[in-house]
C-alpha cells in the first residue's frame, strides 16, 4: 500500500490587472501615469544611472526603477522631492519592497 500523498497544487499568482484593480490605490495610480512623475523619474535615473546598493557591492547594474525612501502612504507630500527618491535596479527594487531597506 503506498502512502497518502496530498496533491499539491502552486498557490494562484495574483495577475498585475487584479492586484491594481482591488489592492493598489487608486490616487497612487493616477500619480504614477502622471506626467510630472514620468518626468521626474527620468531625472531621477538620468542622475543616477547606476543602482546604488550595487554600486556600494561593486556591481555595475543600470538603475531602472525609483523607489519612494517614505511610501507615498506616509509622505505623499514628498511625492516628488528628490531627496525621497532612490534609483535601483529591478532586483534590489524588489528586494527592498519586500523586506525593507
Amino acid at each position: 500500500m503506498t502512502p497518502f500523498r496530498p496533491i499539491w497544487k502552486p498557490p494562484r499568482r495574483q495577475t498585475q490587472a487584479t492586484y491594481n484593480r482591488f489592492v493598489r490605490d487608486p490616487k497612487h495610480q493616477e500619480f504614477y501615469r502622471s506626467q510630472s512623475w514620468q518626468q521626474t523619474r527620468e531625472r531621477v535615473i538620468a542622475d543616477n544611472p547606476l543602482c546604488g546598493p550595487c554600486l556600494l557591492n561593486g556591481i555595475l547594474e543600470p538603475s531602472r526603477e525609483v523607489h519612494h525612501v517614505e511610501s507615498l502612504k506616509i509622505a505623499w507630500d514628498k511625492r516628488l522631492d528628490l531627496d525621497n527618491l532612490q534609483a535601483l535596479c529591478v532586483a534590489c527594487h524588489k528586494r527592498i519592497e519586500r523586506d525593507g531597506p
